[in-house]
C-alpha cells in the first residue's frame, strides 16, 4: 500500500492515530474495517488529499474499481500534482472496463511524472489488451522495465506486445525475464512457448506447452499451441488428439479458426475424409462470415462518406453507429465524433474521441478535437 506524505494532523493527535490505524488495517487486508474510518476522517479533514487517496487504495484492493476511481479523483481535486493518485485513477478506470478514460488518465500521468513505473506498465498493458501493440504501447512498457527491472508483469506485457508485432526473439527474451522473476507464472510460460514456436523452435516450445498443460490440462490456448508444435514436428496422431481437445475449448475467433484449419489438415493426413470435409466446410463458413462483415463495414463507411459530402450529419451518425458495431476503427470514430459535434451532441462527440484514442495511437488532431469539445461542454454548462 502506498501512503502519500501529504497528511499532517498537526492539530489533532486523534486524527493522526485514526489514520495510522486505518492504514494498518488496510495493509493487513481488512479494508472493510478501514473504509469507514477513512470516510469519517474525510468528513473531519476535507482538505487532506491523503485521506481519499488511502480510501481509493482500499476500494481498489477490494476490487470496487469505480469507487476507487472516484476516491482518487477526489484526491486529485485537492492536489492536482499528486501523480501517484493520477496513475492509480487510470488503473482503477481500466480495471472497471472504462478503457478510453483509463488510457487518457494514464497518458496524462506519464507526462506529469516520468518516474512512476506502474503508470507506464498499466498504460502499455491496457493498450496491448485493447489490440494496440504499436510504438506507444511498446515504448511505455520498455520505460516501465527500465524503471523497475524486477516488475515481472512489465516484462510479461512487453513480451505480449512484441509477440503481437512479430518480434519473436525479443518477445521470448522478455517472457524469460518474467519467468526468472516468477517461475510459476503459467501465462508467462505460455507466452514464452508461443514465442518459441513462432520463432521456429517447435521442440522447445512443445516442452513448455506440456509443462503448462500439466498444471492446466484444459487450457485451450495451451492445447492449441501444443497441437501446432506436434503438427510442425509431423506427429500427426498426437497433434490430432490435442487439436480436437482445443477445438472445444478456445473461444477467441482467431484461435477457433486456427483450430479448425489444423483439424481439417490433420483429418486429411489421417485419411478421415468425412471429418476433414466437415472442418473445411466450417472453415469456409467462418471465412465467408468474416468477409461479409468486412464488406458490410466498407459499404457503410462509403455510405457515410456520401452523407458527409452532402452535409447530412444525422445520417452520417446513424450509418457509422452501425459500422462501429462491426469493427472499432479509429478513423470512423473520429468522423462520428465530428458528426455529433455538427449535430450539437457534444457529450457524445467527446466520448467518440475518447474511444478513438483508446483503439489507436494518441494523435494530436484527436486530442485537440477532444479538448475543443470539452470546452464546448464547459460553456454549455455555464
Amino acid at each position: 500500500m502506498i501512503v502519500l506524505p501529504l497528511l499532517l494532523f498537526l492539530q489533532s493527535d486523534t486524527g493522526r492515530l485514526q489514520f495510522e490505524h486505518a492504514n494498518e488495517l488496510a495493509q493487513q487486508g481488512h479494508c472493510e474495517q478501514a473504509e469507514p474510518i477513512y470516510r469519517e476522517l474525510a468528513q473531519k479533514y476535507p482538505n487532506k488529499p491523503a485521506i481519499p487517496f488511502a480510501l481509493g487504495q482500499c476500494q481498489f484492493q477490494a476490487k470496487d474499481y469505480l469507487a476507487a476511481a472516484g476516491s482518487f479523483q477526489a484526491a486529485l481535486a485537492l492536489d492536482p500534482t499528486a501523480s501517484v493518485a493520477a496513475a492509480m485513477r487510470g488503473a482503477a478506470l481500466g480495471m472497471a472496463g472504462k478503457m478510453p478514460e483509463a488510457l487518457e488518465q494514464l497518458r496524462a500521468a506519464t507526462r506529469q511524472d516520468a518516474s512512476i513505473e506502474p503508470a507506464f506498465r498499466m498504460l502499455g498493458m491496457f493498450e496491448v489488451e485493447s489490440g494496440q501493440s504499436g510504438p506507444e504501447a511498446l515504448e511505455a512498457l520498455k520505460r516501465a522495465v527500465s524503471l523497475d527491472s524486477s516488475d515481472e508483469r512489465a516484462h510479461y506485457w512487453l513480451g505480449q506486445g512484441l509477440l503481437a508485432t512479430r518480434d519473436f526473439e525479443e518477445a521470448a527474451a522478455e517472457f524469460e525475464a518474467a519467468l526468472r522473476l516468477q517461475r510459476s507464472d503459467p501465462e508467462a510460460e505460455l507466452g514464452h512457448a508461443e514465442a518459441l514456436r513462432a520463432a521456429g523452435q517447435p521442440e522447445r516450445a512443445l516442452g513448455e506447452f506440456q509443462s503448462v498443460l500439466q498444471r492446466s490440462p484444459s487450457w485451450g490456448k495451451a492445447l492449441l499451441g501444443a497441437a501446432r508444435c506436434d503438427y510442425d514436428l509431423q506427429r500427426f496422431p498426437e497433434a490430432l488428439r490435442l487439436a480436437e481437445a482445443a477445438h472445444g475449448k478456445v473461444t477467441d475467433l482467431e484461435e477457433k479458426r486456427a483450430a479448425v484449419w489444423l483439424l481439417a489438415r490433420l483429418y486429411r493426413a489421417q485419411n478421415e475424409i468425412a471429418k476433414a470435409q466437415q472442418m473445411e466446410a466450417e472453415l469456409a463458413a467462418m471465412e465467408r462470415d468474416m468477409a461479409d462483415r468486412l464488406t458490410h463495414f466498407r459499404m457503410l463507411q462509403e455510405e457515410a462518406a456520401r452523407y458527409r459530402t452532402a452535409g447530412d450529419y444525422a445520417k452520417v451518425a446513424a450509418t457509422l453507429e452501425q459500422a462501429l458495431k462491426i469493427e472499432q476503427r479509429q478513423d470512423s470514430l473520429v468522423v462520428l465524433g465530428d458528426a455529433y459535434r455538427k449535430l450539437g451532441r457534444s457529450k457524445d462527440a467527446a466520448q467518440c474521441y475518447l474511444r478513438a484514442l483508446a483503439v489507436g495511437p494518441e494523435q494530436p488532431e484527436i486530442t485537440q478535437r477532444l479538448a475543443a469539445t470539452r470546452a464546448d461542454l464547459g460553456r454549455q454548462s455555464r
